[in-house]
């Protein structure tokens, strides 16, 4: 029996942050007939077939609740034991070119030179590939195609990629191709030549944060609605091996509760979450670390926003 649990906790080992995903369902010949996520939709919305069974997260707000925590992976599995396994990608510091070359529209070709592949590489159940890249710690790279050429989509901020050894819909699992494994190489960081490409023809590459001449006073926490679990990292000592978990935590529940791009940075400057966490340890960086955070954050705010949004207009339609 394939352990996908072992290779989830193995991926949290090595500082990839894993979700777990939904997994498609078979009949007693091998054919998808559905996926886990469908019993409970079901419940709100009768014969709901789901679109992409075994690719999307069984969590809530998933790339923030993401993590590389090996006894939070454990207790996924152990609750999820036939989940597939998802990397949030952008979280990961890595970019997935996802090259779908068996469609008829593909034309990824041109964009890639023989040494482009020379990097950890997922073969997928449909016969297309992964191709995983490292991003610089600023990049703020999305899912959005932009004028990327036809049978290419990115996974990065935003994002998360399956990962071997997850089941296809197609009953074929997703394997690492034979010597480009990340158990044998490390991801190549994302090549020049493609980064310049997607500079020019992706359509939301975010810009980071711009603050003030000067700091805002202290602010105080209940001026927002803040879960009690926030406003707790933001007054604690950041954990060692969680601090940029954290970070991104507060950040996104500050930007959902409304807090300027300033608030952010008073909340860094005057609380332990900054004072004795990256923030602080950054100096003359810190600044361009925090701009960049917010960047990333606002882009997962968004799509939740919108996700919301959507949610709210399908309700109201149904009644």
């Amino acid at each position: 029996m394939v352990d996908v649990a072992r290779s989830a906790i193995w991926y949290a080992r090595h500082g990839w942050y894993v979700v777990p995903l939904h997994a498609p369902l078979f009949d007693d010949a091998g054919r998808c007939v559905g996926c886990t996520c469908e019993a409970w939709r079901r419940e709100r919305q009768p014969g709901y077939v789901c679109p992409t069974p075994g690719k999307h997260p069984r969590l809530g707000e998933w790339e923030q609740n993401a993590s590389c925590d090996l006894d939070t992976v454990a207790r996924w599995w152990r609750r999820w034991p036939h989940a597939n396994v998802g990397i949030a990608a952008g979280r990961s510091g890595l970019l997935a070119f996802d090259l779908d070359s068996y469609k008829d529209n593909y034309q990824g070709a041109q964009m890639l030179e023989p040494a482009d592949l020379e990097t950890v590489t997922s073969l997928t159940g449909s016969g297309g590939s992964h191709l995983i890249y490292t991003i610089a710690e600023d990049a703020t790279y999305t899912n959005a195609k932009g004028a990327l050429p036809s049978g290419i989509d990115i996974r990065a901020h935003g994002g998360q990629f399956v990962a071997p050894p997850s089941i296809h819909p197609s009953g074929r699992r997703y394997a690492w191709e034979l010597g480009y494994g990340p158990h044998e190489i490390d991801p190549a960081p994302l090549p020049a030549h493609i980064a310049a490409i997607l500079d020019a023809h992706h359509s939301t590459v975010v810009t980071p944060a711009q603050f003030a001449a000067s700091v805002l006073p202290k602010p105080r926490l209940d001026r927002w609605s803040l879960s009690r679990r926030v406003v707790d990292l933001i007054q604690a000592t950041p954990t060692k091996g969680q601090r940029s978990e954290n970070d991104q935590t507060v950040i996104s529940a500050l930007i959902m509760a409304g807090a300027t791009d300033d608030d952010i940075r008073a909340v860094f400057e005057h609380y332990p979450i900054g004072t004795q966490g990256r923030y602080c340890e950054k100096g003359t960086n810190a600044l361009r670390y925090l701009a960049y955070s917010i960047a990333k954050a606002r882009v997962w705010s968004v799509g939740k926003i919108e996700e919301r949004t959507g949610a709210a207009l399908a309700a109201l339609a149904a009644r």
